[in-house]
């Protein structure tokens, strides 16, 4: 049910010791919100670099870490497909892309199941 964030290569899964999947794409590209939903999030981690949160009325967290600049603001609401990002190297990263983290009841969950 969920669109991919960016139309880039998967280039990293969710695994042990990674939380996500890293999504490649141009500097600059848009990242887009996989479903409905509201923007419960915008900030800076220490190592995924700037972020934008979404949380799913499936109760369902969705976050894209590393991003260049958020095109959104907490308490937006967004449409599946929305803009809501710009793919960037913040955080520690080795090149441009989007890691796309999800989270059910607190648990890291892999967002290509859903």
């Amino acid at each position: 049910r969920f669109i991919r964030p960016t139309a880039g290569a998967y280039t990293n899964y969710l695994q042990r010791g990674h939380t996500g999947v890293d999504v490649a794409g141009p500097y600059g590209s848009l990242v887009y919100a996989a479903d409905d939903g509201v923007v419960n999030g915008v900030g800076l981690h220490p190592f995924g670099g700037h972020y934008v949160c979404i949380w799913h009325p499936n109760g369902i967290e969705l976050c894209d870490y590393h991003i260049s600049l958020a095109l959104v603001h907490a308490g937006e609401k967004v449409v599946r497909g929305q803009p809501v990002a710009l793919i960037g190297m913040s955080g520690i990263t080795t090149g441009p892309h989007v890691h796309w983290e999800g989270r059910l009841n607190g648990e890291y969950i892999d967002p290509l199941k859903y």
